[in-house]
């Protein structure tokens, strides 16, 4: 019988900070992190990712401009292991999980209109 334990510790943490006043240019940052775990005979080795972006609204706040940027460490690779019976297996990869994007928004028509997403009531919704 072969048995493998192991305590793993998930960490995760999502900070968002806003650097104007009037609140229109915001920078979050995002980091977990993942112990070594095991997964049947298989191990894994840590890993882990940060993540930032950097977001600019513009137009009375209809208009949006984010840079994100993910993997920025390059620390998202997966390393397993597998020992079973007379086998073992060692796969260390790297799926160039890195990039850079920018993101654009725009909300066209009318944001402010009172009472358009408001349902009306039926006769038996009033009778209740």
């Amino acid at each position: 019988m072969y048995k493998l334990d192991r305590f793993t510790y998930f960490g995760n943490t999502d900070n968002r900070f806003i650097l104007t006043k009037a609140k229109d240019l915001t920078i979050n940052a995002s980091y977990y992190y993942v112990s070594k775990s095991v997964s049947g005979v298989m191990e894994f080795d840590p890993y882990s990712n940060l993540s930032l972006s950097i977001r600019k609204t513009f137009f009375k706040g209809d208009g949006e401009v984010t840079l994100i940027g993910d993997d920025l460490l390059k620390s998202l690779k997966y390393k397993t292991t597998m020992q079973y019976g007379n086998q073992y297996v060692y796969d260390n990869s790297y799926g160039d999980s890195r990039s850079i994007r920018i993101q654009f928004r725009y909300r066209f028509g009318n944001q402010k209109l009172e009472g358009a997403r408001e349902r009306q009531k039926t006769e038996e919704q009033n009778r209740l």
